[in-house]
């Protein structure tokens, strides 16, 4: 897939994303939320070259945790980003976080920067949730309607294609989880970039 090809193709990306590790910091708040249990059953969904796993086995050591990505590239990363930490409670997996083929059951299931890749949000988030034990939590941050405003706003002026997903708004993920019967707590929040050109 294309998403697949260019995470294989992003060296640099440790380098080149602040706002991804910005966005994982803020996301590993909810692991205080997390009950703690003598072994928990974690699975992270595209876990890059480990920004949020770092955080979640420092604030969660006890868990074990299966670590997935649909690049390759990306997994390979995290097996050597991750090598100080005990290694008999980490495996790592290529996977499309869409279409997880899993048998198993998880206290928590955690992505940063994930689910706006998804073709099919509603049906791959309900397929995560069957992935959960009875009281495991899902915890994500993703990107929202308003992602590169300005960029678009620039492009609808001079009626040119943006070239940008569109993505769910918190309408969205409300309704998602009236529908699944779940509670949902959702906080939104603007980050500004300044860029020297277009």
């Amino acid at each position: 897939s294309p998403i697949r090809t260019a995470f294989n193709r992003a060296h640099a990306y440790d380098q080149q994303a602040m706002i991804q590790a910005r966005i994982a910091e803020k996301l590993a708040l909810g692991f205080a939320q997390v009950p703690q249990k003598e072994k928990l059953y974690g699975l992270e969904l595209g876990c890059g070259t480990g920004f949020l796993s770092r955080l979640w086995l420092e604030r969660l050591p006890h868990t074990h945790l299966l670590l997935s990505d649909i690049a390759p590239a990306m997994v390979l990363r995290s097996q050597t980003n991750l090598q100080s930490y005990p290694q008999n409670t980490l495996k790592f997996f290529v996977m499309d976080a869409e279409a997880p083929c899993l048998n198993a059951s998880f206290n928590l299931i955690a992505a940063s920067m994930v689910f706006q890749w998804f073709h099919h949000p509603a049906a791959s988030v309900a397929n995560l949730l069957n992935l959960l034990a009875p009281s495991g939590r899902l915890l994500f941050a993703t990107l929202g309607p308003d992602t590169f405003q300005e960029w678009r706003s620039l492009c609808e002026n001079h009626r040119i294609p943006c070239g940008l997903h569109h993505y769910p708004s918190a309408d969205f993920w409300f309704d998602l989880a009236n529908k699944q019967k779940i509670s949902l707590e959702l906080s939104e929040e603007h980050i500004s970039e300044t860029y020297p050109s277009t």
